[in-house]
């Protein structure tokens, strides 16, 4: 049964950067530097017109829905209404690709600003 559910958890940088946030890579489109993986919400005030994060390519995100399942995985993705992107650099890119699969469940501790990944191999797939 221990192959079956994968846990992961990871403690992001920030939840909707702007510039002064992240003064080291506010020059950065999206405010998301190296090695960082950050949290784009739908309420997100500087979202593209298409509803995305505006980061660069060179990265991976994981679209989360409003019942905190991964919807989508890709360079860039769309922020679910109601729901939020998982944006993640170099470090983060790797925990993205290395955890979060299509139907993955998203636990979100802002408090903590940690996120829970929690995979069940059978029904993600």
């Amino acid at each position: 049964m221990s192959n079956i559910i994968k846990n992961a958890t990871y403690n992001y940088d920030y939840l909707n950067p702007l510039k002064g946030d992240n003064p080291d890579w506010d020059y950065i489109p999206g405010f998301r530097g190296a090695n960082q993986l950050n949290i784009y919400t739908y309420e997100y005030l500087l979202k593209t017109k298409d509803n995305k994060t505006g980061t660069n390519p060179w990265g991976s995100e994981a679209a989360v829905n409003k019942n905190n399942i991964v919807i989508e995985i890709n360079d860039r993705v769309n922020i679910p209404e109601g729901g939020y992107v998982i944006s993640g650099n170099q470090i983060g890119e790797k925990f993205i690709k290395e955890n979060i699969e299509i139907g993955s469940k998203i636990t979100l501790d802002i408090n903590n600003k940690l996120i829970i990944v929690s995979t069940n191999k059978i029904k993600s797939k």
